[in-house]
Order: C-alpha cells, then sequence, then structure tokens
C-alpha cells in the first residue's frame, strides 16, 4: 500500500471512528482537555494539516481504541451524498 492511500486510510478513519461513537468534534476537544481542538481535528479528519504520531496515539486514547484501528481500512461505506442520491432515487418513484 502506497504512503498517500495510507494517509487517506487514516484521514478517513479519524472521522469514521469518531462519528461512530456519536462525537462532534467539539466533543473530542473537550475530552482531550485541550490537547487537540475541534479546528486541528476536522483538518486532521479532511487531511489539511499533518499529524503528529504523538496526536494519533493521544487521539487513539481518546477513542479507546488500538491505534491500529485508524490504520484499519473498513469496507466501502456509503457517503453523505451517495445516501443523498438513493433517498432521491426512492422519493422519486413513489
Amino acid at each position: 500500500m502506497s504512503i498517500d492511500t495510507e494517509l487517506d486510510t487514516l484521514h478517513n478513519r479519524l472521522r469514521q471512528i469518531r462519528e461512530s461513537q456519536g462525537l462532534t468534534l467539539q466533543q473530542v476537544s473537550a475530552r482531550s482537555q485541550g490537547q487537540i481542538s475541534a479546528i486541528a481535528l476536522g483538518s486532521y479528519e479532511r487531511g489539511d494539516r499533518s499529524i503528529s504520531a504523538r496526536k494519533i496515539l493521544q487521539i487513539a486514547q481518546l477513542y479507546n481504541i488500538p491505534v491500529t484501528e485508524l490504520f484499519t481500512p473498513t469496507e466501502k461505506t456509503l457517503t453523505h451524498p451517495d445516501l443523498a442520491h438513493i433517498a432521491k432515487l426512492i422519493t422519486s418513484r413513489k
């Protein structure tokens, strides 16, 4: 796997795991007691900002998961645009 693919997986997993735990960016920031800002976490999730090994470890600890979970790709999941498109198709058939 290429470095870019690994980084894409990390960025996607950061958001997927946060959302799967029902947390907002602000809630994670509060849980971190100021160690990770909501803005920084959002930037890590989008891949707009480099993330240090220390931050990766802190985030894994905040989510109470092994750090390897952040690098484990999930099966293809539907994105919000996919879901909106599917909903539109369903309602247009009624």
